[in-house]
């Protein structure tokens, strides 16, 4: 058996690899769509020079990179299972498959889920400097790195159990390597990683705090030292600092088509413009392309729109050309960036172009997702049952090789537009010193000023403090120095000079983050001052005071991050903004629009005397607030625009919305609306006043409770509208256009007042479709209210007795379907920062998940939230049952989930930054945590560990005995009272592999129970093991008996067992469905929902007990021992001449035990070897196939040394050296019986 995580398996499978991997070239086409074929672009292609080649690549291809040193290209490529893994090397120049390496393997599950799977490749780069590949392992949270030459396995932060730790890098997907700071890379979910090239120390930067949901960094882009990171989940791009490893800011991603999601992937610069290229994969075929900005402002430029879902993209800077892939139709585009046109595509494959990388020489490399070839053998799959290396038949994609040649066109390369610089100003004290800074200050990004001339009086460097404002800017964390805390004396910041007395610093914009200021205090057009103060913080040995005594000051206006405000406002010359349109749009994009509409009033202005800037177009929703509301289940996903408000006596809320129809499509839902204030601080709902409205009444007529903090409803039957009392028709398709009545509390507030809507359906009405979702908040007279957050508990967490140790109790261990669970605990403080933890709840581990309507976070398998008390840890509170309403199941699902035996899994670590990551209770109660509960009547839950065969001895057999007939199993369990909850386990063999067990049952009045299997059991010896499920037992052994199901009496030449069929192998195999490719190694649906993809294993035709192969079939001679079977294990099972002792058997199929197999005397055993032909497989490489040839070789059973050596030489048996020696073995018996 192999280890659990073997380093050794690192080596590459050079020997067996170039023959099954390496196929001859196939041209790709190459094609000129007129559309693109513009006659003023600055180059065109040449398409008699233009070459491209298409090979056989790997099974999965993810990414792919180029050593520029070593002129080599490498690839990573998983099945979903990675049960077929590898990193494969290939030769730049030739194209051929040089080597693929064997990964290191690991195991993982329990039960019936567990098996070995590789340390599977999805993400890829390469680092020349040290020779070495790095690759992502994505689902296994970690990142490993090889050697260029021989592919072995250098380094990996991947450890079994450093779940949770800083090491775990979760979901990483892209890497990339900067020399400059000495770091790699690396995208994940929520994070970016940065790993030290020599000391693998990991940092993690959490790119986006705020989101509340997930969070999808993509493919990330190096230029100097900044990093450019799209964003999928919020449509951005984000500027990262390498020097600071800091978000420095972020440009949003332009959307040609309104209500459609972008899903921003990669990014590339052109220097020759200064301009940033942005690829998007968009939805369902809108908003995909590329979209350009202004490199330092990130002003949008202009619209590129290309193929269906674009995704990675290169760029050759010295010719001027951007190439992008698109996933959807396998197509390569080339951009001309002089003229920002696409000018030719390449088919790099049918479907699926993945991802890109450039060559030395211009040249450009696709890997493909397309399976290119169905059926290819492969040498890199891993044997789940033992973890060893083997051949498997998988379908392979294609690596394309694209050189493109273009020549001049007619429009020149336009000079690159500078980027203004900042407007600065500068400041001198009476002594000299300079401070100077910019005059506009932008919001969310540092404040950067600079100082000459401040030294101390001894000549050297001053020590300054910073206050904005005056000191009325106070920092939430600590500012210190020389011992003493300055932070709450209004002091953001300290400063010290160089010998030289010159400084640069960098202060935070104050938000309500970081200070004490509210939302609209930092405003767009409000005024500061940023002073720095010398004189009283340093002193000498003697604590004498050494500075000298100086102060500076400078003046700031507020900026929007996009535009340069005007620095003298005149209303009738607005700012214009730049646009340049898109030679070649898709559509015509809207015109960007800054964060903030309005200018911001001013301290000593009366807020009434602002006035909100309405849009032109009245329809134009580009400056509205969206919220998507996706479907929970079938449906789908629902959109709304609302428009800013302006108060005023009968004024109304302005809403659009489109995608709103029901589960079927087939019409409208019904959606609550609901209006959102702050009361005491936190967010709560405007309720109307009065009740037996028109919405009561529909609701109650609808069988619904009524609710009056919805205050406006919309329902498909437009008979029964009436706007007036809040109920308003939606159109069939699921669209509407309404204003609404507000609050009267909201028609006479004020500017900036805080308001948000939440849309809710699935509720209120049969088969509709399940949503919820609030928006952010929606501007009142031009300003939007600052993100409700909760504020951050700052108590210290002292567990009772200083016991760190999470424990937990539940009171109610038995509970009433739809009741509550009590759950009391202590030791809930992380001992690192000594605060509490937060705690995500999961009944089942996960199986259980809200509906959207009473969803507590964006994950709906966290069941609940549970925050432990502040100061001590301690938990006592009260959890809610599952429940047709608060899940939306029902029938044999919502059974399941309300009565029998569950258990809780607490998970901490996620929920606060900070926390520490742990993980209690579930069914192996770990940490020490027991959460088993059950609802009702008992009924065991999870499925038990399994049994090894070492752990069954005669004395464990307690009686059992086991019939069979054909798909019936029935057991008997003399030693186990009636009623007992049993499972019943089909084991192959020897082996830990499961086959078609039963559920949790109970045993009837005679001790007995008795299931239909999904199929008939195949021809081999089978353990049958019985394991209780009662109460305070489960998974206990009741007993066990063997039992041998024979093969049929002519089985047409195949294996002995038969083969089997595709029914049963489906009972096995969870079907794949349908992801996009937004997360590499991750399956997601079309709705950009997580998929669960099954990794449990095939059902192996393994080894019977004792006995060798009696026909293993007639295949190619030189793949015999690879071909038999449904995967690439060694076919053996029995065939006994002793009729007598099995009649029935042979006389209707059906078997029996009571006792041991016995072993009949000279039982005739033949089996098949393959044919010694050098290990050539001329079939499986596209040849022609070889005779059939077939040998058998005489024998008796084995027992003994030669019946051990049998069933322990699967391994042996892989390649031809096994055979030989089980030759010598039965060599060996045969001596010994003469």
């Amino acid at each position: 058996m192999a280890p659990l995580f073997n380093l050794t398996q690192g080596k590459t499978l050079k020997g067996i690899t170039i023959g099954a991997l390496s196929l001859s070239m196939i041209g790709a086409s190459f094609t000129m769509p007129a559309s693109f074929a513009a006659e003023n672009s600055a180059q065109k292609i040449d398409t008699e020079k233009t070459l491209a080649k298409q090979i056989q690549g790997i099974a999965g291809q993810y990414q792919i990179a180029h050593s520029k040193n070593n002129n080599k290209v490498f690839v990573a490529g998983s099945d979903r299972t990675m049960g077929a893994s590898t990193l494969a090397r290939l030769d730049a120049t030739s194209m051929k498959v040089e080597a693929v390496a064997g990964l290191p393997v690991t195991r993982s599950g329990t039960g019936y889920e567990a098996g070995y799977s590789s340390l599977a490749a999805f993400g890829i780069t390469v680092d020349d400097v040290n020779n070495t590949v790095w690759v992502t392992n994505t689902r296994n949270d970690s990142v490993s790195v090889y050697d260029q030459n021989t592919l072995k396995l250098l380094w990996t932060n991947y450890t079994p159990g450093y779940e949770g730790t800083e090491a775990e890098i979760e979901h990483p997907r892209d890497v990339k390597i900067d020399h400059a700071t000495g770091k790699a890379y690396v995208t994940g979910r929520y994070y970016i990683s940065s790993i030290d090239l020599k000391t693998h120390e990991v940092k993690k930067l959490r790119i986006d705090p705020d989101a509340s949901g997930r969070v999808s960094p993509m493919n990330m882009n190096i230029d100097g030292d900044k990093m450019y990171v799209p964003v999928r989940s919020s449509d951005t791009v984000k500027i990262i600092d390498l020097k600071s490893f800091s978000v420095e800011k972020e440009y949003k991603v332009h959307a040609d088509v309104a209500g459609k999601e972008v899903r921003p992937s990669d990014s590339v610069v052109d220097h020759s413009t200064n301009e940033l290229y942005v690829s998007s994969q968009g939805l369902d075929g809108a908003n995909s392309g590329v979209t350009v900005y202004d490199l330092n402002t990130g002003e949008y430029k202009k619209s590129i729109p290309f193929g269906e879902q674009a995704l990675a993209m290169v760029n050759d800077d010295e010719r001027d050309l951007v190439y992008v892939t698109d996933f959807k139709t396998g197509k390569v585009g080339v951009i001309d960036t002089r003229s920002s046109q696409v000018i030719g595509e390449v088919q790099a494959g049918a479907k699926g172009a993945n991802d890109i990388t450039i060559g030395a020489e211009g040249e450009v490399y696709v890997a493909n997702k397309d399976g290119y070839v169905a059926e290819a053998t492969v040498p890199y799959a891993v044997d789940r049952a033992t973890g060893d290396y083997t051949n498997s038949t998988q379908s392979v994609d294609s690596i394309t090789k694209v050189k493109v040649s273009t020549t001049e066109g007619e429009a020149p390369k336009p000079d690159p537009k500078p980027t203004p610089a900042p407007e600065t100003q500068t400041v001198t004290t009476d002594d000299g010193a300079s401070l100077s800074g910019v005059k506009v200050a932008r919001v969310g990004q540092e404040i950067v000023v600079s100082g000459s001339g401040w030294k101390d009086k001894n000549g050297g460097g001053s020590v300054a403090a910073v206050k904005l404002d005056g000191g009325a800017v106070v920092p939430r964390g600590q500012v210190s120095y020389g011992g003493k805390e300055y932070g709450s004396r209004g002091v953001v910041a300290v400063v010290e000079a160089d010998d030289a007395g010159n400084f640069v610093a960098r202060i935070p914009f104050p938000s309500a983050d970081n200070s004490n200021v509210k939302g609209s205090d930092w405003g767009v057009g409000s005024k500061h001052t940023v002073t720095f103060l010398s004189g009283s913080l340093k002193v000498d040995g003697g604590g004498k005071k050494v500075d000298v005594v100086r102060s500076a000051e400078l003046e700031v206006t507020v900026g929007d991050t996009k535009a340069e405000p005007q620095q003298t406002p005149a209303p009738q010359q607005p700012a214009a903004t730049e646009q340049r349109q898109p030679q070649q749009p898709k559509a015509r994009p809207q015109t960007p629009q800054s964060d903030h509409q309005t200018q911001q009033p001013s301290k000593d202005n009366d807020q009434a005397q602002v006035q909100p800037q309405q849009p032109a177009d009245e329809n134009d929703t580009s400056n509205w607030v969206k919220l998507d509301a996706p479907a929970t289940g079938q449906g789908s996903t629902g959109v709304m625009y609302v428009k800013p408000y302006t108060t005023g006596k009968g004024s109304k809320l302005r809403i659009k919305g489109s995608g709103w129809t029901n589960a079927e499509g087939k019409g409208g839902s019904t959606v609550a609306l609901k209006l959102n204030y702050l009361k005491d601080g936190k967010p709560a709902q405007y309720s109307r006043t009065g009740g037996d409205g028109a919405i009561d009444q529909y609701l109650q007529g609808n069988k619904q409770k009524a609710d009056p903090t919805t205050w406006a409803l919309l329902i498909p039957d437009a008979n029964t509208a009436n706007p007036a009392q809040g109920l308003y028709a939606l159109n069939p398709d699921g669209t509407f256009d309404i204003e609404i009545d507000v609050p009267e509390q909201l028609q006479t507030g004020k500017t900036g007042d805080y308001l948000s809507i939440t849309a809710q359906s699935g509720r209120n009405a049969p088969n509709d479709t399940q949503r919820a979702a609030t928006s952010k908040t929606i501007p009142v007279n031009g300003q939007a209210a600052a993100e409700y957050k909760e504020p951050e508990n700052t108590d210290v967490c002292s567990p009772e007795g200083g016991d760190f140790s999470p424990k937990l109790k539940i009171e109610n261990p038995t509970v009433e379907p739809g009741g509550k669970l009590h759950i009391t605990g202590s030791g809930w403080c992380n001992p690192d920062d000594k605060r509490v933890s937060k705690i995500g709840l999961k009944i089942d581990d996960g199986s259980v998940s809200h509906n959207d309507a009473t969803k507590v976070n964006s994950n709906r398998t966290i069941w609940a939230i549970v925050e432990p008390d502040a100061k001590t840890g301690n938990i006592d509170t009260y959890i809610d049952l599952p429940t047709a309403e608060n899940t939306g199941l029902s029938g044999e699902e919502l059974a399941k989930v309300t009565s029998g035996e569950h258990t809780l899994r607490l998970l901490t670590g996620s929920l606060r930054k900070g926390d520490r990551h742990g993980t209690y209770g579930g069914p192996e109660g770990d940490g020490g945590v027991n959460t088993k509960f059950v609802i009702g009547d008992y009924k065991p839950g999870a499925d038990p560990a399994s049994v090894p065969a070492s752990q069954l001895g005669e004395g464990d057999r307690h009686g059992v005995s086991v019939e069979h007939n054909g798909k019936q199993l029935t057991v008997k369990v003399p030693e186990a009272e009636p009623g007992t909850w049993v499972k019943v386990t089909p084991y192959l063999g020897d082996s830990a592999q499961l086959a078609r067990a039963s559920k949790w049952v109970q045993l009837d009045q005679n001790r007995t129970v008795s299931y239909t299997m999904s199929g008939e059991l195949p021809a081999a010896d089978y353990r049958i093991v019985v394991q209780s499920g009662n109460q305070g037992e489960n998974g206990k052994v009741l007993g066990w008996a063997p039992l041998h199901v024979a093969e049929a009496a002519d089985n047409g030449g195949t294996s002995g067992r038969g083969s089997v069929s595709p029914a049963d192998q489906s009972s096995y195999d969870s079907a794949e469905p349908d992801v996009t490719i937004d997360e590499d190694g991750q399956a997601w649906d079309s709705s950009g929902n997580a998929v669960s993809v099954s990794t449990a294993p095939a059902p192996y035709q393994n080894a019977g007990v004792g006995y060798v192969s009696s026909n293993i079939g007639t295949s190619p001679a030189s793949i015999a021992p690879f071909t038999s079977g449904t995967r690439s294990v060694v076919v053996a099972n029995a065939k006994s001449k002793a009729a007598s002792a099995r009649k029935a058997t042979s006389a209707n199929g059906k078997s029996k035990s009571t006792g041991p197999v016995k072993n009949a005397a000279k039982k005739t055993v033949q089996a098949k070897a393959a044919n010694d032909n050098n290990g050539n497989d001329t079939a499986s490489q596209g040849g022609s196939p070889q005779a059939k040839v077939e040998h058998r070789v005489n024998g008796t059973e084995l027992t003994g040394f030669a019946k051990w050596f049998a069933n322990n030489a699967n391994n042996l048996l892989m390649s031809l050296a096994g055979i030989v020696l089980l030759a010598l073995a039965l060599t060996f018996k045969k001596k010994n019986s003469d």
